[in-house]
């Protein structure tokens, strides 16, 4: 009976000990929405750093419009020798011309490597931060806001219309309850 006793009351204590240091705020029927789309577009430190890849992408890239220039300049030269000459000329040209293909390929893959890392470090930092909102402010859950639904068009088929709306995760929110304003300015404010 003791040991049973002694085991309630360790149960008891550690139980109130779990629900004493709790951090989260009481829970409220509510539910909130962010536009995590808009979030990446205006968080200023992202589109800073999304920049300056960008930036250095776009001088390899007039590096590289550059040397296929040159290779198009030597080519015309090579045109102009005869016999072995030429040969070792169109020969060089081809090595250089592989060369720069792969160059290419390499910077680009590269560069879609680091968008695509900026992007998916910028939406688990995005998602992390609406989960402290949510728990700091006990909401109940917050939703991804939907995007609106773009215009069949050139770019955009009736396919992609019906597709968009079978995969939203909200078919309609007040806008009361968006919390993108706050949730931007807390990512402004980090940097």
């Amino acid at each position: 009976m003791r040991q049973f006793a002694l085991i309630l009351i360790l149960l008891a204590v550690s139980a109130g000990s779990v629900f004493a240091g709790r951090s989260m705020a009481e829970p409220k029927e509510a539910v909130r929405y962010v536009d995590v789309q808009r979030c990446l577009l205006e968080w200023d430190a992202l589109q800073a750093r999304s920049t300056a890849v960008q930036q250095s992408f776009q001088g390899l890239s007039a590096q590289f419009n550059q040397a296929y220039q040159d290779l198009q300049a030597q080519k015309d030269d090579a045109s102009m020798q005869e016999g072995e000459a030429r040969l070792d000329l169109e020969f060089q040209i081809r090595i250089q011309e592989e060369t720069l293909k792969a160059q290419i390929e390499f910077a680009t893959n590269k560069f879609n490597d680091q968008q695509t890392q900026l992007l998916e470090e910028g939406v688990r930092r995005i998602h992390a931060l609406v989960a402290e909102v949510g728990e700091r402010e006990g909401y109940s859950a917050i939703l991804m806001h939907p995007n609106p639904v773009q215009p069949v068009g050139e770019q955009f088929s009736t396919r992609d219309a019906i597709s968009e709306m079978n995969n939203r995760w909200v078919l309609w929110n007040n806008a009361n309850y968006d919390l993108t304003d706050e949730v931007l300015q807390l990512l402004n404010q980090q940097q």
